[in-house]
């Protein structure tokens, strides 16, 4: 006897697969977390857990249950996951699995794009313990919380054109700071969880696995079979190339069958056939009489007469004995079937032997064989039910295209009855009932098809507002551009930077849908995306719609979300990031280039930073001998990371007035702002002429101390062939390391010179000095060249504060480390924390940024401090 579910397996349970293969393992219960993470778990009301109660006797509409061979039973799980009587929940599959009591194996059909966590962990925990094997097939998709439903089977399996998506742990939570800091605690927690369940499958370390569940990874059943989440793919169904009238005979060629199978059908065929023959017979046998000639039978002048031999069979079952023939025959006409049953061949029916070898097919009279007619049968049958499916998907969908989520009760299965009728018959009922059902509401609303993933269309819509923001985005920087060989400076185009920050080929499908479309229908989109009835949407008011989206205010819509974290909320936190991102990376940042950006820190603690460009050259290495330990300087550089940050809000009023700047234009003049401070930051650790850890400036005139060349040329002098050629040599000469008596190195490191620098004052000085092709000193003489040309220039105002006349020389960072920058990590560009005050129903932002910038080696710049 089966053993029920509700059971803990025993010893002689199913064993556990091999180690080997990780994916298999299923001993042990995991509470893995997928998809959304809801807030924290509330105690039922007495009117939900009466509800609950009333559950147990029923499972919901989206989940299906039914014994699919003996004692394989099978569950359909198409819907969201939720805690909803509708929805796929845990007390629904607790009673879907009480309804397949006694079956020893299980399969789980899915098409789902997932949804509560928990109830997906409690689903994932009663698979687990299921006695038998389960075999968990995707349908159509499993994304999110489903997938996590998936990884309790033993088999995985997959139609070849279904889609798998895994991501990481989302939600939203309200409350004090230390709620908020617990919460972000308990989606560490679900991301570590999540982690390892997908790990235990694929056989991934935990590491990767977290790293690729950052984003929504979306995959076809050969990327997931590739991947180790899934163990097998389905071919799908090969289809038959349509066979014209002139060649339908070749459609309907013998179909190979056993021996055994042909012998059956062709007794039944038999049997059939001599049933209706002797029922037949005892027809013609009531109207003739007692006529067994060929002449015309029961003329109209002569009483009828029976046969007493058919009258015998009448009487023996059941006629009245005392009938005279007339009243036999009508008899015989309203119960000829009776006698027709008991009527057997005369001839037994021997039952063939089953051959060993290909036998020939017997034939009917039309010479069309049993396995013919039986296969034409099934296939005209079978091309009805698929004529029937393939209707019903396309009234379904110009269903979903007209009412959205919205479709009136049973308006679907009126249309399937129309079949008949044609498609256009179809399209002309909706048009009706739209025109009857459909409330005047006004507004922008886009119906997107029910079976479209949420993600999807929220997608689209995040694009789409992100497009009309960049679209906002005014350009600060301008870039010289090379025209037929004169370099003019070219002002950057709006459009130019949307392109290069959000190309078209990233865009969401359909997002041009929303890119125009005002912040209050955006927010309208939002509450139906999360859940919210649309024709209650549509008659809410601007102040009410905004402040439900974000969070406050209206009634809950009568389903779950798939996600809990507010649309809206989503959506604005992605366009202040990316016009921020935009911004900051658009801002004038000239320290790039002539300095180094160093490899991120993990923390404030001081940075000790050594003169690796001042090494010495590689010493003789004596046979038999240890090489010579490698001398690098003793004076090493120290600094530390500072933090600085900025605050950005705005409330549910920028929805009503439709204020695109607070996500957009107010972003982007921080992100530049940002950048500009970095900028500034860079440039300080030259313009302060720091002490160095030999005791000296970084710019210093006079050689002092243990330094015996200086980087600081003095006199008056503009940048020119010669006062440029100068600073080349002073900065190639410049030595190694100083030997151990504390004298100046022999090794010359042939620093070559790649930046010039000055300010705005110099800037046309500069730029002609260096684009020039002949030396301008000549008078344009163009046999004389100039040599400034492999310079790059940077012109960069914050060096006027400083002088209008000092310019500098400045080498590659990947030679000499003059001057590095370093980030704390993940704080590379500006980083946002945000979060809601209820108080004030706001949104805000916490733009950070961490960093410091500090001198390094002198060997790499030369200053020159200009012409009076």
């Amino acid at each position: 006897m089966t053993k029920p579910i509700d059971e803990k397996p025993k010893s002689d349970a199913k064993q556990a697969p091999k180690a080997e293969d990780p994916r298999r393992v299923r001993a042990e219960v995991r509470p893995a977390i997928s998809g959304a993470v809801y807030g924290r778990p509330m105690a039922a009301s007495p009117a939900q857990r009466t509800k609950r109660r009333e559950l147990r006797n029923s499972a919901p509409e989206a989940i299906v249950t039914r014994i699919a061979d003996g004692s394989v039973g099978e569950i359909l799980l198409y819907g969201y996951v939720s805690q909803f009587e509708e929805d796929i929940n845990s007390i629904g599959f607790d009673t879907a699995l009480n309804n397949l009591h006694g079956v020893q194996e299980l399969r789980l059909r899915m098409n789902s794009g997932g949804g509560d966590v928990f109830e997906a962990t409690a689903i994932y925990n009663m698979i687990a313990r299921f006695p038998g094997k389960v075999t968990a097939i995707v349908e159509g998709v499993a994304a999110s919380a489903m997938t996590l439903i998936a990884m309790a089977a033993d088999e995985v399996r997959m139609a070849k054109n279904a889609h798998w998506m895994v991501h990481s742990a989302a939600g939203f939570a309200f409350g004090t700071r230390r709620q908020l800091e617990d919460y972000v605690k308990l989606l560490g927690n679900a991301d570590d969880l999540l982690a390892m369940a997908y790990a235990d499958r694929t056989g991934k370390s935990i590491e990767d696995m977290t790293a690729m569940l950052q984003r929504d990874n979306w995959m076809t059943a050969d990327e997931a079979l590739a991947e180790g989440f899934i163990d097998a793919v389905d071919d799908l169904k090969s289809v038959k190339p349509h066979v014209t009238p002139d060649g339908a005979e070749a459609a309907f060629r013998p179909i190979p069958v056993s021996g055994d199978q042909l012998a059956a059908a062709a007794d039944r065929l038999i049997e059939m056939r001599q049933k209706l023959d002797a029922a037949h017979d005892l027809r013609v046998a009531a109207s003739a009489g007692t006529n067994q000639g060929d002449g015309p039978s029961n003329p109209p002048d002569k009483e009828p007469k029976m046969n007493e031999e058919l009258r015998a069979k009448c009487v023996a079952v059941g006629m009245p004995a005392d009938y005279d023939d007339s009243k036999a025959l009508a008899w015989l006409n309203e119960n000829y079937g009776k006698l027709a049953a008991t009527t057997q061949p005369t001839t037994p029916v021997t039952q063939p032997t089953p051959p060993t070898q290909p036998v020939n097919q017997p034939t009917n009279s039309g010479g069309a064989t049993v396995a013919e007619i039986l296969a034409a049968i099934d296939a005209r049958d079978k091309q009805r039910a698929e004529a029937k499916t393939a209707f019903r998907k396309e009234v379904e969908a110009n269903v979903s295209l007209a009412f959205g989520d919205s479709v009136p009760t049973g308006l679907v299965d009126q249309l399937v009855a129309l079949q008949e009728d044609g498609i256009d018959a179809v399209r002309e009922k909706i048009t009706a009932a739209k025109k009857e059902g459909a409330p005047n509401t006004g507004g922008v609303h886009i119906h997107m098809p029910a079976n479209q993933p949420r993600d999807r269309h929220l997608a689209a819509l995040k694009d789409g507002v992100l497009v009309r923001a960049l679209g906002n985005f005014t350009p600060t920087c301008s870039k010289l551009v090379n025209i037929d060989g004169r370099y003019e400076r070219v002002e950057a185009r709006a459009g130019d930077v949307l392109e290069k920050h959000f190309p078209v080929a990233k865009r969401a499908k359909d997002h041009e849908k929303f890119a125009r479309m005002s912040l209050s229908d955006v927010a309208a989109e939002c509450l139906v995306i999360d859940g919210y009835d649309r024709e209650r949407v549509s008659q809410m008011a601007k102040p009410e719609r905004a402040m439900a989206a974000m969070g406050y205010g209206a009634p809950r819509a009568s389903y779950a979300a798939i996600h809990t974290t507010g649309s809206l909320l989503e959506i604005t936190r992605d366009a202040v990031n990316k016009t921020l991102l935009a911004g900051y990376e658009e801002a004038p940042q000239t320290w790039r280039g002539p300095m180094r950006q160093a490899a991120s820190v993990e923390d404030f603690k001081e940075i000790r930073r050594v003169k690796l460009g001042a090494a010495q050259n590689l010493p003789i290495w004596v046979d038999n001998t240890e090489p010579e330990e490698a001398k690098l300087s003793n004076e090493a550089e120290t600094y530390a990371v500072e933090a600085r940050a900025e605050k950005l809000s705005f409330s549910w009023q920028l929805i009503v007035n439709d204020d695109l700047d607070a996500i957009s234009r107010r972003p982007q003049l921080m992100g530049d702002a940002a950048g500009r401070t970095v900028n500034y930051v860079a440039w300080q650790a030259m313009l302060k002429n720091p002490v160095m850890a030999d005791g000296q400036t970084l710019i210093l005139e006079t050689p002092a101390g243990r330094r015996f060349r200086s980087n600081y040329t003095t006199g008056s002098a503009t940048p020119t062939n010669a006062s440029i050629g100068a600073m080349k040599a002073k900065m190639r000469k410049m030595r190694g390391l100083n030997t151990a008596d504390g004298k100046e190195s022999d090794e010359i490191l042939n620093i070559e010179p790649y930046f010039i620098v000055g300010p705005t004052d110099l800037e046309e000085t500069i730029l002609k000095q260096v684009y020039s092709g002949a030396d301008p000193a000549s008078g344009g003489n163009a046999a004389v060249f100039n040599t400034s040309r492999t310079l790059t220039p940077i012109i960069e105002p914050l060096l006027d504060l400083d002088s209008l006349t000092a310019w500098y020389l400045f080498a590659l960072p990947n030679r000499v480390d003059t001057i590095e920058l370093a980030f704390l990590a993940g704080q590379e560009t500006p980083l946002t924390h945000e979060w809601m005050d209820p108080g004030t129903m706001s949104q805000h932002f916490t733009i950070v940024q961490t960093y410091a910038a500090r001198a390094i080696d002198f060997r790499g710049i030369q200053k020159h401090k200009g012409a009076a």
